[in-house]
């Protein structure tokens, strides 16, 4: 049994935290690889880059095997592209509904058990960094480091600015 959580990871929070530990423990570490998507879009909405989401990831979790996928033009090439790429993988792990309905059909999706979805969202993450807002209580320690490392904060101002 191969899994492959997909997601963004804009930035790792603790509600990624808390879903890759419990695939871990359900499935294991050696049977699971870590996709991050969208690794050619840069913006307030993708401020950070592969190597940056994947030094996160391993920075909390090890060794960890993490891939990046870029994003295509069409849904099926996408698909085609992600196949390709992870022909062993039999069960996906994301909350996108877009990569739900394009891998269904040739793999079994589930969809994540998130920690208070609400609440640990990439989204509320940037959202609170550039208001001032308490964002480092919703990323664990070892995602926060990084991101301080990375003026995440001054970062995401910038990108509001262009």
């Amino acid at each position: 049994m191969k899994v492959a959580i997909i997601g963004r990871f804009q930035p790792l929070h603790k509600g990624h935290y808390h879903m890759i530990k419990k695939v871990f423990e359900e499935y294991g570490k050696e049977n699971t690889v870590v996709v991050i998507g969208s690794i050619n879009r840069h913006g307030f909405e993708n401020p950070l880059s592969f190597e940056e989401r994947k030094m996160m990831i391993t920075s909390c979790f090890g060794d960890v095997k993490v891939y990046g996928l870029e994003d295509f033009e069409s849904d099926e090439e996408w698909t085609r592209r992600f196949l390709e790429k992870f022909p062993d993988v039999n069960i996906v792990i994301s909350g996108s509904n877009w990569v739900r309905r394009c891998l269904t059909p040739f793999v079994k999706v589930i969809t994540p058990d998130f920690l208070e979805p609400e609440k640990y969202k990439g989204t509320n993450v940037r959202r609170l960094a550039i208001s001032g807002g308490d964002w480092k209580s919703l990323v664990p320690e070892c995602s926060r480091k990084i991101l301080e490392e990375l003026n995440f904060v001054e970062r995401l101002k910038q990108l509001l600015r262009v």
